[in-house]
C-alpha cells in the first residue's frame, strides 16, 4: 500500500507542538532543553532519548531504518556509543495484512543489530496511523568540563530537505526528483569522534527544523546568531517550491527573526534524520572543512556566527 491516503501532519517528525509551548513545557519540568539525558554513573554517563516518527514512506524498510536513525542522532550528539533502545510499534490501518507486520519488526531489529544496539522490550498497540516511536540509549566515558562559550562559527554538515522530498516523491513520484541519501550511524558517529575536541556543542535538525535547532542551542548557551543560508544547502530547490506545509514548522511569537520569506522557508523544512549543526569555537574555516570533507565525504558549509554579547537568531 501507497502512504498516500495517510495523514500528512502525521508523517516523519510532524505533529509538533509549536517552538513557545515546547519552552514552556521544558519550564515546567526544569528542562534545560538539551538532545538527550545524562544519568551519571561512575567513569561512565547513560545517555537516553526518545523520538516517535510516524510513516512517511512506502518503503516499510527503509521508513523503519529512518526511524532508528532519528531516534539515535539525540546519542550521537552526546558522543555517546548506541547501545540499546526499547520500541513501541503502532500498527496502523495503512500496515495491510501481518507481511506488513513482519517486515516492518524484522527491518527494524535488523538495522538495530547492524549497529550492535541490543533490544530491550518491544511494545505495540493498534493505531489510525504507523508510527514507530524508540527509546534509545547509549554510553560515554564521564562528562567533562564543559567547555566555555563565547563565539565562533555555525556550520551545517549533511543538506536540507530531504524528508520533505522523500515524502513528496510519495504523492508526486514524476513530478520531484530523487533527494540524496540521509547520514546514517556508521558516518556520523566516527565524524563526531574525529571533531570532538573542536565542537563546542552539536545538535541535529529534526521536526523543528533548522531553525529550532539554532534557537535551542542559542538559548542552551545565551549566545546570539548571524546566520545565512543559501539554496546550496537544499538536497534539491523543490524542497521549497512545491508546497506542502506539513513539513514547514510555524515560528510565531519566537526569538528567531527571518529576514526574508526564503531564509524561512530554507530554516523551517522538517527533517527526519536530519543534518548536523556544530558549534565551533576559534577554528579557521578551511582546516575545519578540509578535516569533515576529505575523510568523510559530507557536505559541510559554514552558515554563520555565534556571540554571548549578542542575542536572538537572525537568518537570513
Amino acid at each position: 500500500m501507497t502512504i498516500q491516503k495517510l495523514t500528512p501532519n502525521m508523517m516523519g517528525c510532524n505533529a509538533k507542538v509549536k517552538l513557545p509551548q515546547l519552552y514552556r513545557m521544558q519550564q515546567i519540568v526544569n528542562s534545560n532543553g538539551c538532545d538527550f539525558s545524562v544519568y551519571p554513573l561512575g567513569e561512565y554517563d547513560i545517555i537516553t532519548s526518545i523520538d516517535r516518527i510516524g510513516r512517511n514512506l512506502t518503503d516499510l524498510c527503509l521508513f523503519a531504518e529512518m526511524a532508528i536513525e532519528h531516534a539515535f542522532r539525540d546519542i550521537l550528539v552526546a558522543q555517546a556509543n548506541p547501545t540499546g533502545a526499547d520500541i513501541c510499534f503502532e500498527f496502523g490501518i495503512d500496515m495491510c495484512n501481518e507481511s506488513d507486520i513482519d517486515t516492518i519488526v524484522k527491518s527494524t531489529l535488523l538495522y538495530c543489530e547492524k549497529f550492535g544496539i541490543q533490544i530491550g522490550k518491544l511494545h505495540s498497540v493498534l493505531s489510525q496511523q504507523t508510527h514507530i516511536t524508540v527509546a534509545a540509549r547509549g554510553l560515554r566515558p564521564a562528562s567533562r568540563d564543559k567547555k566555555k562559550i563565547s563565539s565562533g562559527k555555525v556550520f551545517l554538515v549533511g543538506l536540507l530537505g530531504i524528508s520533505k522530498l522523500n515524502s513528496l516523491r510519495e504523492f508526486e513520484e514524476n513530478a520531484v526528483p530523487s533527494p540524496h541519501n540521509f547520514m546514517r550511524i556508521d558516518t556520523i558517529k566516527p565524524l563526531l569522534f574525529r571533531i570532538r575536541d573542536e565542537l563546542s556543542d552539536v545538535s541535529d535538525v529534526s521536526g523543528y527544523g533548522l531553525a529550532g535547532a539554532l534557537s535551542n542551542l542559542a538559548q542552551r548557551h545565551r549566545v546570539g546568531m548571524e546566520i545565512e543560508l543559501k539554496p546550496q544547502l537544499l538536497s534539491h530547490r523543490s524542497a521549497i517550491d512545491i508546497p506542502f506545509d506539513c513539513h514547514q514548522t510555524d515560528y510565531d511569537e519566537t526569538c528567531i527573526d527571518f529576514l526574508s520569506t526564503q531564509a524561512m522557508k530554507i530554516a523551517t523544512l522538517r527533517e527526519v534524520a536530519g543534518p548536523l549543526v556544530l558549534l565551533v569555537e576559534n577554528t579557521s574555516r578551511e582546516s575545519f572543512i578540509k578535516n569533515i570533507e576529505d575523510e568523510y565525504g559530507c557536505c559541510f558549509s559554514e552558515i554563520g556566527h555565534y556571540d554571548n554579547a549578542k542575542s536572538g537568531v537572525r537568518i537570513k
